[in-house]
């Protein structure tokens, strides 16, 4: 029997209601044990009716919230679910995850890491790392686009002997300009970069 939220009835004889109420427990007790520790454990250290997972259902807008409530929701961000947290008082939503790669290996045995990677800083900062292969001028676009607000050039091997470093100038939006010191050679250089967005 499917739950019946009107049982039991002011007229109803028990005999007739009690098959309904005992399946209106059952499916409480099977809908509630979905990502809950079950109303029957005894198990020790783990409290009946506790969360063993929560499973959030992306909202179309940012929940209100007043001035003693918080809201942990989901959010569509670009066509991927993320989780946002809202303050109290219907405060600025903070986006606490991000569509992030997860191990930057695009192959294995020997790993072999992608030379552009990103990772999400709640708050709400994107961190992009990785190895590029340069010439002098060359202009770097990260992805996702947003807009970066440091960028670091660290060289990966050594232009020459007195090993200059390399620079990021001209940083716009999501891109900037790689300049080397003058080597001699004409490159790509290995490079490795770290910048942050927002």
């Amino acid at each position: 029997m499917a739950y019946n939220p009107n049982i039991p009835l002011v007229t109803d004889y028990m005999v007739v209601s009690q098959p309904q109420i005992r399946s209106n427990f059952q499916t409480i007790f099977s809908v509630f044990s979905k990502n809950h520790v079950t109303l029957n454990s005894t198990t020790e250290g783990r409290s009946q009716g506790m969360h063993t997972v929560l499973t959030l259902r992306e909202q179309t807008g940012d929940p209100v919230t007043t001035a003693s409530q918080i809201a942990l929701y989901a959010k569509n961000v670009a066509g991927a679910t993320t989780l946002f947290f809202r303050p109290s008082n219907n405060q600025t939503p903070i986006q606490l995850t991000y569509p992030s790669i997860s191990t930057g290996l695009q192959s294995t045995n020997p790993d072999v890491y992608l030379d552009r990677q990103y990772s999400y800083v709640a708050g709400p900062f994107v961190v992009y790392f990785g190895r590029l292969s340069v010439t002098d001028g060359d202009i770097i676009t990260l992805t996702p686009a947003e807009t970066l607000i440091y960028v670091g050039l660290v060289q990966a091997g050594g232009f020459g002997s007195d090993k200059p470093s390399a620079a990021a100038t001209n940083i716009a939006g999501n891109q900037f300009t790689v300049r080397l010191p003058a080597t001699g050679t004409a490159g790509p250089f290995p490079i490795y970069y770290m910048a942050i967005g927002v």
